[in-house]
């Protein structure tokens, strides 16, 4: 038997509600605001805290091996908390004598952030909460069971939250279509709406693999840190085991969890 380890087809993310009073609209603070939250994540200190040291860092939507990952890819809003502080001060946000920040109109910052009722949930919500107090932002965490907090992201009803992706086919376009507009009310859990993205994502759809298309997913992402509806976390590689004898295993497209092996001979 040998160890199989492959990066997982999966998607990972830390959404933020386009709708939302605090977090939500395109004005320039806002965009500070979501960008800083972002930075304010330290991907090494996550890995070891809550996937036991055995994940990777994921800089972009599409996972490695999948069409439409961009190799060398590097997030703007990767794990800097200087720069979102200094974000943060350029826009506003100013700490208060409790060394929370306020809005910029002087009001009470408080961003609020669903999680789950398990034990996994809580622990990654004390997570969240260090990060958060790292640059200032009071935090308050709402839990509710799986199909609530589903229906609730779907209807873009929270102010952060966090979701997993399972590929259902092995194609960028699947993992973007949470980002698609015309996808609001069932995969867009953020509601976010920009027409450049929906134009590279419509051509996307119809385009063979190559260069051209490469680069209508390398302006999808670079929409997506722009706007900061979205920031991808760390995710575990798939690990299997398998006989020297045997091809493969290879991940169905009918079955995101099936996979296959082929025996070549006795």
């Amino acid at each position: 038997l040998k160890l199989v380890r492959d990066p997982s087809p999966t998607v990972l993310l830390s959404f933020f509600s386009m709708k939302d009073p605090t977090l939500g609209g395109n004005g320039n603070d806002r965009i500070a605001l979501r960008r800083a939250i972002q930075m304010a994540i330290d991907d090494s200190e996550y890995i070891r805290v809550l996937e036991s040291g055995d994940a990777a860092v994921r800089e972009q939507v599409v996972p490695p091996g999948i069409e439409g990952h961009i190799d060398g890819y590097r997030s703007p809003n990767a794990f800097n908390p200087a720069a979102a502080n200094a974000l943060l001060d350029r826009f506003g946000y100013q700490r208060g004598r409790d060394g929370y920040r306020r809005m910029p109109d002087g009001s009470a910052l408080v961003v609020t952030s669903l999680i789950g009722t398990s034990s996994t949930a809580r622990k990654g919500a004390e997570f969240t909460k260090r990060m958060m107090d790292r640059i200032g932002v009071r935090t308050e965490f709402e839990s509710a069971p799986g199909a609530e907090r589903l229906k609730r992201m779907s209807n873009c009803r929270f102010g952060m939250a966090t979701m997993d992706w399972g590929l259902d086919i092995p194609d960028g376009t699947n993992p973007m279509a949470m980002f698609y507009s015309k996808a609001i009310g069932a995969a867009n859990m953020s509601c976010y709406v920009d027409p450049e993205f929906d134009g590279a994502y419509e051509k996307a759809l119809v385009t063979p693999p190559g260069p051209a298309r490469l680069e209508l997913f390398r302006t999808m992402q670079s929409r997506l840190d722009a706007y900061a509806p979205m920031r991808p976390r760390p995710v575990g590689d798939t690990l299997l085991l398998k006989r020297g004898q045997l091809l493969g295993p290879y991940g169905t497209v009918s079955d995101w969890l099936q996979l296959v092996s082929l025996a070549p001979g006795p």
